[in-house]
């Protein structure tokens, strides 16, 4: 049964002393999402559950002990997108909710029927609205305090001090954002991020999770050949760049990966208006399926050239998932790429 499941906690800086918890936590969240895909769950729905999974943990920015806003809170974005159907949908600066990528889910299920009046459901809603709108679609809003981890806290209150005493915040590194791309066994793809975004944001900032085209995107051909792409890393240069679009369509008109990977990255990325004359910092994460006369073809790709990236992937085959957290000893000059590819009949 063909089957793939890759997971990303963020491109930043990781802490050497949570090694591997960081890795353990991969590689659960891609195991939880296999099981479901070997008892025949949709990719999208394997996503949301590896997602979910990311955002209880308090190691991950996403969910629970997501960085806190200048006001003290937690505000989280998500976006998950179905490669079958190309429904996808988005949530930005929600307060309450323990899930946000469940709230983008629900937002993406609820496309398959018209409201009153023959209105379009929404793909993307921000602040009280989402969260009103995830309430009133039966997903209960928490304590806010709850969403809250201690580490969180200390980290607020110490950045606090520092901005009151200086004015200004080198807090950039602080921007990990989680995603998960999923293959089911029809060769389907689905995607997800999520994030608390970064640290000391001013309220109602959106990032690249809040974004679809820049954080997530999958695209389906009807020859069954298929891209999915998650970003982490700056926000503000991810969705001026639109990169997680922009890499899947230079994959599907390209033949090889990574040398489609690396042009995005260096014409589409590093060449912007936008980067020039500022320090780069991205990750992304691509798997690529082609399916030919009963074989699938998975291919599997990530990048950063952020002092580090924690991926896990597992394909349908493995007995265990694999985990690592890695190193770029030349960033932000240049990124490094490493990946896995597979067949299956």
């Amino acid at each position: 049964m063909v089957g793939f499941v890759a997971v990303h906690i963020g491109a930043g800086c990781h802490s050497k002393a949570y090694e591997n918890t960081y890795k353990r936590l991969c590689r659960r969240a891609c195991e939880e999402a296999m099981k479901l895909i070997c008892q025949g769950a949709r990719a999208i729905e394997a996503v949301e559950k590896a997602v979910q999974l990311l955002e209880r943990n308090k190691h991950t920015n996403a969910g629970y002990g997501s960085n806190l806003t200048l006001n003290g809170e937690v505000e989280c974005d998500a976006s998950i997108m179905d490669g079958f159907s190309g429904r996808l949908a988005a949530v930005g600066a929600l307060k309450k909710i323990r899930h946000p990528i469940s709230v983008a889910k629900a937002l993406v299920d609820s496309q398959e029927k018209f409201l009153s009046l023959n209105r379009t459901q929404p793909i993307i809603l921000v602040g009280e609205g989402a969260r009103s709108w995830a309430i009133e679609n039966g997903i209960a809003e928490v304590d806010p305090e709850t969403l809250i981890s201690a580490r969180s806290r200390i980290s607020w209150e110490k950045w606090k001090k520092e901005l009151e005493l200086t004015k200004t915040l080198d807090i950039d590194s602080v921007s990990d954002t989680v995603g998960v791309i999923a293959l089911d066994k029809d060769g389907i793809l689905a995607a997800g991020s999520s994030s608390g975004g970064i640290a000391m944001k001013y309220p109602g900032r959106l990032g690249l999770a809040a974004i679809p085209l820049a954080g997530t995107w999958v695209q389906m051909n009807e020859n069954g050949t298929g891209v999915a792409v998650v970003c982490s890393g700056s926000g503000e240069q991810i969705i001026a760049t639109g990169l997680a679009k922009k890499c899947c369509e230079r994959i599907l008109m390209g033949e090889d990966l990574l040398k489609s990977v690396d042009n995005c990255i260096k014409k589409d990325f590093l060449s912007s208006q936008t980067i020039r004359g500022h320090t780069p910092f991205a990750g992304l994460v691509v798997v690529k399926v082609e399916s030919l006369q009963n074989t699938y073809t998975i291919d599997f790709l990530f990048a950063h050239c952020t002092p580090s990236m924690g991926v896990g992937y597992m394909f349908s085959n493995d007995t265990k998932s694999k985990a690592e957290i890695s190193e770029n000893e030349r960033s932000p000059n240049s990124f490094v790429y490493s990946g896995n590819s597979r067949s299956f009949v």
